[in-house]
């Protein structure tokens, strides 16, 4: 979340809108099971407190929730209340940082998943994907849609459920893309 993201389509792609000086880092703040509203009370903290200790500043955030959200049965209009407060306490931690919303994965696509799991799951998947594709909208964001990537059995990880190595790296250079390039300012 803080520092640079490498970008895949090449060296000279990734280094075109960053400024010139050290080189920084990648860190990621993640947690098992977070929801929108797990992560504003406990993961922007953390983001924050980095930020307090003198860190090099945040270039990029990208939030990635929703499907915990989903699991749980929120509905839209609590989801779009936390989508809400995370975005806002995130650009208050980090104010010229690009904020990049990823959409959500298609649960029909899933193929371990029941049909009628899988049905009610991607309606309500749709629902939560247009809060944020809102919540992208309001605050000039970037919202990177990923309903379309593919959901194979080969995509998966071994749970079924979540991401594989393959599907992690296709879903980051969909996020990667969505990144803004900005100028050199120096």
């Amino acid at each position: 979340m803080r520092r640079a993201v490498a970008d895949p389509r090449g060296p000279a792609r990734a280094s075109a809108g960053r400024p010139r000086g050290p080189r920084r880092g990648l860190a990621a703040l993640a947690a098992d099971d977070a929801t929108a509203d797990y992560c504003t009370l406990h993961l922007v903290p953390r983001l924050e407190a980095e930020a307090e200790a003198g860190r090099a500043p945040v270039d990029v955030v990208v939030i990635a929730i929703g499907v915990n959200d989903l699991l749980r049965g929120h509905r839209p209009g609590r989801f779009a209340r936390d989508v809400e407060a995370l975005v806002n306490r995130t650009r208050a931690v980090a104010p010229d940082a690009a904020i990049v919303i990823s959409g959500l994965p298609e649960p029909r696509s899933m193929p371990l998943l029941p049909r009628p799991v899988a049905s009610l799951l991607g309606l309500a998947a749709g629902r939560l994907d247009g809060v944020l594709r809102d919540a992208a909208r309001r605050h000039r964001l970037t919202h990177v849609p990923v309903s379309h990537l593919p959901m194979t059995p080969d995509d998966l990880a071994a749970d079924g459920f979540h991401p594989g190595p393959a599907a992690c790296r296709v879903w980051a250079q969909e996020l990667a893309s969505g990144i803004p390039v900005r100028s050199a300012r120096n």
